[in-house]
């Protein structure tokens, strides 16, 4: 590995979490044969557990290997059954020779294990998906699984499970109420969910923990990992019963009944009001193809449930009652046969609204119900995308032979369920379904738009809408969107025609949203959203910082909005006596608002200043209206912790009173002050503060109170720390995090102001609260370049304020050159590596190939480095480079190294003084592998010579001894004779 600008590090927690999985899978299998291995990559060295293994998952037997194998040459041999084994099973075998397993080769090792559970496991278990991938397969199977779950079907194999909520739903699904707080799990309690999870499914289901939780709890999740663990779950059962909820009566016909009809509606009843639990039944009917049915469930006057389902199959239907645990009888056995009888089977339905696939949304279509003559009540559901369509939507008309006719027109495109019924039986072949499709000429103006995402938002705050084109028929949407700052647009297809976009501004002002269906605008567009930053308000004025302000008389406050974009303010005052509003005007200034209020009595008044609901910085102001004292004095702005300080009073207007003062820290302890004349009309009020934090100082002159808020830093508890403020590692366009513990002040009193350091240009801040006084601040810096970091308490810089972070941009870097491409073994190569506008950080190149290999590295320019290396064995080397300890564009380079020229010289004989065998080494000999053998005695030659070449270079010869005496060896490599050759041997007689 070679460094550049600091340390790398090179993560393989996959390899070790696949390591992990894969062994404990394979024992899984090898148990049955009381075998175990411990370390993957030793494990199967000899043949002899890759043998065992191979036999158990495909019932195939290899008949002769060697049970005792000592020697590499037997080694060898085994593998390589194994692996002849496999590939005439149709697996196919990639990069793999049998030198590779027995010299624990983990890479590898791994991949062909992971070719085995693929084949043997996942594959076996999807037979009739036909066209699906065992990826998509898996991910199909559990998606039915949990369709129905409030956490919702899973969209991958990784981060969706990494919470434990779709692990204990699916533990519930296939045995109903063994995890009953499945749905009520906190996401933030991931590890513990996913453990319960695990011990559940092993105790229950018997699915190995093949997987640590806190691998599956991890944000880096490995998909193989998860993919085999997850497939454990396919052929899962209950292997005991679970503990039973007393006290809950299920009866009815729809959990007794063995004579249900198919396609006849069901029901039972389910009274807990006996049982010690609140909570509500869960219902779950599974037919004979293993389906799950819908149930309707309705909670009754009387506290118990009524639930009725519709079977759709004939044969055996089982009944999952649970409330939280099973219920006693739970699951219920029912037998369903066919619904029709004599009468409903003359009932014909026909016509193109019950069998056309070619419906067009919006365009009328009509069926016909034929009840031949047979006297009952019709009644028709049509349940289309959007749901059940209401009488206004459908037309019934008897016609003139006595049949009932039905006209409907579908709103949206998708499937829609017709369900026909007489004397409320299913007729022959109801629920009909038909396939609508969109309108063939789009209609731009039927496009609807909806969300407050169109309208206003907040600066950071990510602002949604909604688009539905299901009315506007076939065609393709277009969208721009543009505004003071650059912000992606993620969009979420639902699949339906509808999806929805989320975007995140990050500065303030108008932002233009242009949609087109088909190149023409939709209707209102394009959208004018105004996006505002109360964070930017800044508010001033008497009516503020109550400077000036007497009783009776208004008290103005002033808000420039200039940096903070348009929108509504929300204004109030709370005094002694009342709460009220007061309102802001422009004031003919650009950008200025002004509004007033007027305090009626001496006192501490609350002023709040929102802007659409939001607080602006230091919201709501603390305003202390005495009428006749002036403060003024340091402490008036802030104070420090063991230091000296004063308030200032001036009682020039105030008439000869006397003036009391008594100071009180955050801990409610009084601080000794000390007031002496400084004039006739002025006094000092001294004090030393011994903790951070507000600090209320209450005058009293004339017999009313005056409180004071008094601003103090604790320099000593001040602390910046975090990633985010670190000179390396920080990433474009990633989040980056750091912490600022206040010493007791609150967040109106942080001010935090984040500038790309060439630009000027700033970066918001995202302020939380983590603590009585610590904040986490977050922010998403858009450019590769040194940033100031400021962060001030009471419009004080502390700790080491602004702090300089380099960003980087790993996706910014270059490289090239023949050493990311191909190669020669022995042959020095080279490749460069560009650093453009990465910005500041941490370059990491390091080699993974069939031999270690060095790197040496020379600075060409600033931003340019050469790196060379020779690669010593031919094979497929992976070139990993990373920068910030995120990987580069094409990392890592795949760089296929072939043999060099032919040279004999550098083959080495083995064994070649034993009789009947010796072996040939040419691994470092180039050429393509042309080894020629030749055995004579001194009067004829031998009869029987067998060159064996074991895949990695290496050759095993075994020939009959010729005669006793003097044997000549002849060894050539692509026909030069190798060192030593011919070789001259005494052999004795048999």
């Amino acid at each position: 590995m070679a460094f550049v600008n600091g340390d790398a590090v090179v993560s393989d927690e996959w390899k070790k979490v696949q390591e992990k999985t894969f062994t404990r899978w394979c024992n899984e299998q090898l148990k049955l044969n009381d075998r175990n291995i411990e370390n993957l990559g030793q494990g199967f060295a000899d043949g002899i557990n890759l043998i065992q293994l191979i036999e158990i998952i495909s019932q195939k037997k290899i008949k002769r290997y060697n049970k005792n194998a000592k020697l590499r040459a037997q080694k060898l041999e085994n593998v390589q059954q194994t692996l002849d084994l496999i590939m005439r099973e149709k697996v196919k075998l990639v990069n793999i020779r049998s030198s590779d397993i027995v010299d624990g080769n983990i890479k590898l090792i791994l991949g062909l294990v992971w070719t085995l559970i693929l084949h043997y496991q996942i594959s076996l278990g999807f037979k009739d998906n036909s066209g699906l991938t065992p990826k998509q397969a898996l991910l199909k199977w559990l998606q039915e699984k949990l369709k129905h779950r409030p956490v919702g079907p899973p969209k991958n194999l990784t981060s969706d499970w990494k919470d434990g909520l779709r692990l204990a739903a699916l533990c519930d699904e296939i045995a109903p109420g063994l995890t009953p707080d499945a749905d009520s799990l906190n996401p933030s309690d991931a590890v513990t969910n996913v453990t319960e999870a695990i011990e559940q499914a092993y105790e229950y289901l018997d699915v190995p923990k093949l997987m640590n939780p806190e691998d599956i709890a991890s944000p880096n999740i490995d998909e193989k990992s998860m993919m085999t663990y997850l497939s454990e779950f396919i052929e899962a059962k209950l292997n005991k019963p679970l503990p039973v909820l007393d006290g809950v009566n299920v009866n009815g016909p729809g959990v007794e009944s063995q004579d249900l009809k198919s396609g006849q509606p069901t029901n039972f009843t389910i009274d807990a009001r006996a049982a010690s639990t609140t909570r509500n039944p869960r219902v779950k009917v599974i037919n004979t193809e293993d389906k799950s049915l819908p149930v309707m469930i309705e909670k009754t006057a009387d506290g118990t449930y009524t639930c009725q389902y519709t079977p759709n199959e004939t044969g055996e239907h089982q009944v999952h009652v649970t409330l939280g645990y099973p219920v006693a009888g739970s699951p219920f056995c029912t037998f369903v046969d066919t619904g029709s009888d004599a009468g409903l089977s003359k009932i014909r339905v026909y016509g193109e609204g019950v069998e056309s696939n070619q419906l067009e949304s919006h365009k009328p279509t009509s069926f016909t119900i034929d009840t031949q003559e047979l006297e009952g009540d019709v009644s028709i559901t049509i349940q289309g995308p959007d749901g059940v369509l209401t009488e206004e939507d459908i037309e019934v008309r008897r016609n003139d032979q006595e049949q009932t006719e039905v006209d409907y027109t579908p709103s949206y495109p998708g499937n829609y369920n017709i369900e026909v019924l007489f004397d409320n039986q299913q007729v022959p072949n109801s629920p009909f379904t038909v396939q609508v499709n969109p309108i063939k000429e789009a209609d731009a103006s039927k496009v609807r738009v909806t969300g407050e995402g169109i309208a206003k938002g907040k600066v950071g705050d990510p602002l949604e809408f909604s688009i539905d084109t299901r009315a506007a028929g076939i065609g393709s949407l277009d969208m721009s969107l543009e505004g003071p700052s650059k912000c992606e647009a993620k969009y979420n297809d639902n699949g339906n025609g509808t999806c929805k976009v989320v975007y995140t501004p990050l500065l303030p002002g108008e932002y233009k949203i242009a949609l087109k269906f088909n190149d023409t605008q939709v209707t209102n567009s394009p959208f004018n959203v105004k996006v505002f930053d109360p964070s930017k308000v800044i508010a001033s004025g008497p009516g503020i910082d109550g400077v000036g302000i007497r009783v009776n008389q208004p008290a103005d406050v002033f808000l420039d909005t200039t940096n903070a974009g348009e929108g509504e303010f929300q204004c109030c005052v709370k005094g002694p006596d009342e709460e009220s509003e007061f309102k802001v005007n422009p004031n003919g200034h650009d950008n200025t608002l002004q509004g007033s209020y007027v305090p009626n009595k001496p006192s501490e008044y609350n002023v709040s200043v929102k802007m659409e609901g939001y607080e602006i910085p230091h919201s709501p102001f603390k305003v202390v209206i005495s009428d006749s004292l002036k403060l003024s004095g340091p402490a008036i702005q802030y104070a420090y912790v063991d230091q000296p300080t004063h308030v200032d009073v001036d009682t020039s207007n105030s008439g000869n009173r006397t003036l009391s003062a008594e100071l009180v820290d955050p801990k409610g302890k009084k601080i000794p002050t000390k007031i002496s004349a400084t004039s006739e009309t002025s006094q000092e009020v001294e004090f030393t503060p011994r903790v951070g934090g507000h600090h209320n100082l209450n005058f009293m002159y004339g017999g009313s109170p005056l409180p004071y808020d008094i601003r103090v830093l604790d320099l000593n508890k001040v602390k910046a720390y975090g990633p985010g403020l670190a000179n390396k590692g920080n990433v474009v366009n990633e989040d980056t995090v750091f912490t600022v513990e206040t010493g007791g002040l609150m967040s109106e009193d942080l001010t935090i102001v984040i500038k790309n350091k060439s630009s000027d240009e700033e970066v918001a801040p995202e302020i939380k609260k983590t603590g009585e006084d610590k904040f986490e601040i977050a922010y998403k810096p858009t450019k590769a370049d040194l940033h100031n970091v400021g962060i001030r308490l009471v419009g004080v810089e502390v700790c080491e304020s602004p702090y300089e972070v380099a960003i980087c941009d790993p996706l910014a870097i270059k490289a090239y050159g023949p050493g990311l491409e191909k190669g020669i073994e022995k042959t020095p190569t080279e490749f460069f590596v560009e650093l453009c506008e990465g910005g500041e950080g941490s370059l990491a190149v390091a080699i993974e190939g069939p031999e270690e290999t060095d790197l040496t590295i020379e600075r060409e320019t600033d931003s340019l480095y050469k790196f060379s290396y020779t690669p010593e064995r031919a094979g497929v080397y992976d070139v990993n480079i990373t920068f910030c300890d995120k990987p580069i564009k094409q990392s890592p380079f795949v760089v296929r190294v072939s043999r060099g020229p032919p040279d004999a010289s550098k083959c080495i004989p083995q064994d070649i003084n034993e009789t009947g065998f010796f072996m040939i080494d040419a691994k470092n000999a180039g050429g393509s592998g042309l080894l020629e053998v030749g055995v004579s005695g001194n009067n004829y030659p031998c009869d029987f010579v067998s060159v064996k070449h074991n895949g990695d270079y290496t050759f095993n010869i075994n020939y009959a001894q010729p005669e006793p005496g003097e044997t000549t060896i002849s060894v050539k490599w692509h026909g030069e004779h190798i060192k030593g050759s011919p070789f001259n041997i005494i052999t004795e007689a048999n």
